[in-house]
């Protein structure tokens, strides 16, 4: 949702990891995890201020219209992985929001239009000195332990009892998949041919990535959209026409009142 302004997962990495300056031996693996991990470790003012610059407000984003869409469709509530602050900058244009950011999450504001950073939240505010986040092994670790964080429980809840849009990230990550099959397993056995209807989970995806194993282990329904350019223009044209967004009306001076698109020259 917001490439252009912020990194992916694997850039971030990769700015830590050469920020950093970590080298082989500092590695137990090549995962991600054991990169941010190591990083952290060998240097933590700069791994803390390198993830302060890279997720620092944003004058003039390049992703804001796309956001603008997403704010303008009627989901119950937004549940963002990612660290930056765009989203509840646009959001809180278009509404009173609340906000919640981990560890201190609950469920039982869905439906409210309620935004959650799930994995913890940086910008304008919110130093990674002092910000809870999940980017490391151990703090990955730690927020998807079912007894020693809040996140578990929340993410559980969320899937059981709500329909589940996808966008923009892997939902069968392992940690992800780990929640989702024990998800799936519970509707089966719950949710019968002649009774309410079970949650709804989808992924949203353009038609030039590469899909993951295991989505229908997981119960995920692939929807895929043309991606049309590297800009990713599909996914706008998406999101554009969940929002009902028409091309702005201009009207004609005149006493005769005629209206023409704007894409539609004068005359025509």
């Amino acid at each position: 949702m917001s490439a252009g302004d912020y990194p992916p997962w694997s850039t971030l990495l990769h700015m830590l990891r050469d920020g950093c300056s970590i080298r082989a031996e500092d590695l137990s693996s090549a995962d991600p995890l054991d990169i941010a991990e190591a990083a952290k470790r060998k240097d933590q003012d700069r791994y803390h201020l390198l993830l302060d610059e890279t997720f620092a407000r944003k004058e003039s984003p390049k992703s804001a219209p796309r956001y603008h869409l997403l704010a303008r469709i009627e989901f119950a509530s937004y549940i963002t992985l990612n660290f930056d602050p765009l989203l509840a900058d646009i959001l809180d244009l278009h509404r009173n929001i609340t906000v919640s950011a981990y560890p201190w999450i609950q469920d039982m504001y869905h439906g409210n239009r309620e935004l959650f950073y799930v994995h913890g939240r940086l910008g304008p505010g919110y130093p990674a000195a002092k910000a809870k986040i999940v980017l490391t092994r151990a703090e990955f670790d730690q927020a998807y332990d079912p007894y020693g964080s809040r996140l578990h429980g929340f993410l559980q809840s969320t899937f059981l009892d709500h329909d589940v849009c996808f966008i923009g990230c892997n939902p069968v990550e392992a940690n992800l998949e780990r929640l989702l099959r024990a998800c799936q397993s519970f509707c089966k056995g719950q949710y019968a041919l002649d009774g309410p209807s079970p949650p709804h989970w989808f992924l949203l995806s353009d038609d030039a990535a590469e899909m993951p194993n295991g989505l229908d282990d997981c119960g995920i329904r692939l929807v895929r959209y043309p991606r049309v350019d590297v800009s990713f223009l599909g996914l706008d044209r998406v999101l554009e026409y969940w929002a009902g967004r028409r091309t702005p009306v201009v009207r004609e001076p005149g006493t005769r009142e005629s209206v023409y698109r704007g894409d539609v020259e004068p005359g025509q």
